[in-house]
């Protein structure tokens, strides 16, 4: 299972971008097959109601994808256009 890499044996927290130690947590969750390590309680619970929210992409082409994502749905809703 994969970790969201850090340095050393440490991990980011994908809520809040934290650096966690994986062996001295016991807040983690499993989502497609991967650990993923949380600083707090909270942060778990955001993750695992919306992990998909936590693991877009990023960058100038992530945000674009996420504009161009909530004017399809705004335009032609849950039915709209598919890629496949």
């Amino acid at each position: 299972m994969q970790k969201l890499a850090a340095t050393n044996n440490q991990i980011i927290d994908p809520v809040c971008g934290m650096t966690i130690d994986p062996d001295k947590t016991d807040l983690f969750t499993v989502f497609q097959g991967d650990n993923y390590y949380f600083c707090a309680e909270g942060c778990r619970e955001a993750f695992e109601n919306k992990p998909l929210k936590y693991l877009k992409r990023k960058g100038w082409l992530g945000r674009y994808m996420d504009r161009l994502a909530k004017v399809n749905e705004k335009s032609f809703g849950c039915a709209g256009p598919k890629c496949h």
